[in-house]
């Protein structure tokens, strides 16, 4: 396995709830839309070590459930996987962020294969990790997707994901948070952090807030459907319930 250090979309749809309009804040702070792209994705996760409690706001501890800082980022490592020209790689990949690609599925094909032939599972391509790099090409969705498509002989570069929690109390007032989600995605990618409870959590956890880019993938227990994790956190956010977030990062 090599390291590799660099320096390092689909269309508008119609939003998923109607209070939730043309990308403005509702009432609870959330708001986000559907965006069409060409595959769906499920992400993965780790943890972090808890932070001290922020009294009167409403903030608890981050929960730890591995050893993994927020602020930390994964090494890439290098998969070269030769297929036979037309065949399919069997995977399902989201392509949401415009810059690489989040394996949701592996499925039968020479991704399988490949992973089949390790001994490592730390080798092998993990539903979660992000491909960044294919054959050269970089920085793009597109350019990642053309290559898988026209290449037969694939050297790619994966990033893994490293994840935290957030928890408040009591989701007293608008969460200021934007997102967006693939149709069929499992996960809601986090466009912009408005001004709310997500910006006073990142406010009192230096290096350890939601940021454009991140991924919330379980909201209070629930995970694997986008409007499900979005009603968890509007009802929260209107009941003035506890809201516990899982959020990755590539």
């Amino acid at each position: 396995m090599l390291g590799k250090d660099h320096p390092g979309q689909g269309s508008r749809g119609k939003t998923l709830l109607e209070d939730m309009r043309d990308n403005s804040p509702s009432k609870n702070g959330v708001s986000f839309s559907s965006f069409t792209a060409p595959y769906s994705a499920r992400d993965s996760y780790a943890g972090m070590s808890d932070q001290a409690m922020s009294s009167g706001s409403g903030l608890l501890t981050a929960r730890s459930l591995a050893t993994t800082a927020a602020g930390t980022s994964n090494p890439e490592f290098e998969v070269q996987i030769d297929r036979a020209p037309g065949s399919s790689l069997g995977l399902n990949l989201d392509a949401l962020d415009g810059q690489s690609l989040i394996i949701s599925a592996v499925k039968a094909g020479p991704i399988r294969a490949y992973n089949e032939a390790q001994e490592d599972e730390d080798l092998m391509l993990q539903h979660g990790d992000s491909i960044v790099e294919v054959n050269g090409a970089r920085g793009s969705s597109q350019a990642l997707l053309e290559r898988l498509k026209a290449d037969t002989v694939l050297v790619l570069y994966i990033k893994r994901p490293v994840a935290f929690t957030i928890s408040i109390a009591r989701a007293y007032a608008p969460l200021g948070l934007q997102v967006e989600h693939a149709p069929n995605g499992t996960s809601l990618l986090v466009k912009t952090v408005n001004p709310g409870l997500i910006k006073d959590w990142n406010l009192s956890h230096r290096g350890m807030g939601i940021k454009r880019r991140d991924r919330v993938i379980t909201v209070n227990g629930s995970q694997g459907n986008p409007a499900e994790l979005m009603a968890k956190m509007k009802m929260a956010a209107v009941q003035g319930e506890r809201l516990d977030i899982e959020v990755c990062r590539y």
